[in-house]
């Protein structure tokens, strides 16, 4: 059959897309829970049908490409396709997409996109269009066991099934881990986030830890997204939180859990709760000159 590529039509392009992407990632290590981006984008004003593109052989979806942006900044997606149509349709979508974003039309002038250390092939067709490296943090992990041990919180604990900035925010300024407008960008960022679930620490009734943790299904997979912990009471606050998290995502059904390690106070912390060093969070970056 002849493979036919078109731009978004209808919402339902959407379900579609979310879909595709957890299709095509369902293998890849350490592979995220779909954010709301797309959904977010497609309600802005910049959002454009051009911006996404969807091929299909006959009937069936065998590939997509995308992306989301404001003032000129891009985040571009990767040319996903099914198995067995690598090569010339990826080509073909990213030069429709990526020219569509970096036209006059659109205005993109910075190209962002983040990809697991594993995986090399997204890296590498990154890098061959001239995207480069710019930077990497360490992603820390463990399985969820059917027989995790009971450890004594000696915490106050508080479970949502939500996530709530205030509470991280009242956090933050006791937390060296934090910077003086980390909190803007956090605020901007996090409404793409598909939390499932927080945790509170308190001791002595104040809060002195808190994370936001989201859970992809079909993986069994469940990331700390966000995490604060006061200086004050940051060992204590990080493993309950922690092992609060790793027993909620075991009721789930998760198999695996992974943080970040800008979100971990003290490695040996980690370390003696099971984590270990699995991967790694690599964000590339392509700007192009501006013309005045």
């Amino acid at each position: 059959m002849t493979i036919t590529i078109r731009n978004y039509q209808s919402p339902d392009d959407l379900r579609i897309q979310y879909d595709f992407w957890e299709k095509v990632t369902v293998d890849l290590p350490w592979a995220w829970k779909p954010t709301r981006s797309p959904s977010i984008f497609h309600n802005q004003h910049e959002f454009d049908p051009r911006s996404r593109c969807f091929a299909f052989d006959g009937d069936r979806l065998v590939g997509h490409m995308g992306f989301t942006g404001s003032d000129g900044f891009v985040s571009l997606g990767y040319p996903w396709v099914l198995d067995g149509y690598e090569g010339a349709l990826q080509e073909e979508m990213f030069d429709r997409v990526f020219g569509f974003a970096s036209s006059r039309d659109y205005g993109g002038s910075t190209f962002a996109q983040r990809f697991r250390s594993q995986w090399e092939r997204q890296v590498s067709f990154f890098q061959n269009k001239g995207f480069q490296i710019t930077g990497n943090v360490p992603i820390h992990g463990r399985s969820i066991r059917s027989d995790e041990p009971a450890d004594v919180l000696n915490r106050e604990i508080e479970i949502q099934h939500s996530f709530d900035l205030d509470k991280l925010a009242k956090v933050v300024p006791g937390s060296t881990l934090y910077g003086e407008n980390d909190l803007d960008f956090l605020a901007e960022y996090f409404k793409a986030v598909p939390f499932d679930f927080s945790v509170s620490c308190y001791s002595d009734g104040i809060l002195t830890g808190y994370a936001g943790i989201a859970y992809r299904h079909d993986t069994r997979y469940g990331e700390v997204i966000s995490a604060a912990f006061d200086d004050s009471d940051a060992f204590d606050a990080f493993r309950a939180v922690m092992l609060t998290t790793i027993r909620k995502l075991k009721q789930m059904g998760s198999e695996t859990m992974s943080v970040n390690e800008d979100l971990i106070p003290d490695l040996k912390w980690s370390e003696k709760l099971g984590f270990s060093r699995v991967s790694e969070s690599v964000m590339m970056m392509k700007k192009l000159s501006v013309e005045g």
